[in-house]
């Protein structure tokens, strides 16, 4: 998975944030929004469509590498998602 910015993405690929946005509005390029303004693709979603779109492929290995996490669907630095004890206060 990536999660990366809607400018940071079009940065990357040579094209406008506009561009990004529209594909991802159209559904041509699955993405899943998170929070800060980001979203989360999968990384071979991303160069599949990227292929299609003819962006060359040493472009295409620069975005593979960029802000990647676990298919976890957990970012490595959130906090875990295990419950914690709870404190006895009076």
């Amino acid at each position: 998975m990536i999660e990366i910015r809607v400018g940071q993405l079009a940065e990357k690929l040579g094209v406008h944030r506009n561009t990004v946005t529209n594909w991802i509005r159209s559904g041509k390029l699955k993405a899943t929004a998170t929070v800060g303004k980001r979203y989360r693709i999968e990384k071979g979603v991303l160069l599949q469509f990227c292929r299609e779109q003819g962006i060359p492929e040493a472009v295409l290995q620069t975005v593979a590498v960029f802000n990647t996490f676990p298919s976890s669907g957990r970012h490595p630095s959130s906090p875990s998602l295990l419950p914690t004890p709870r404190m006895n206060v009076r």
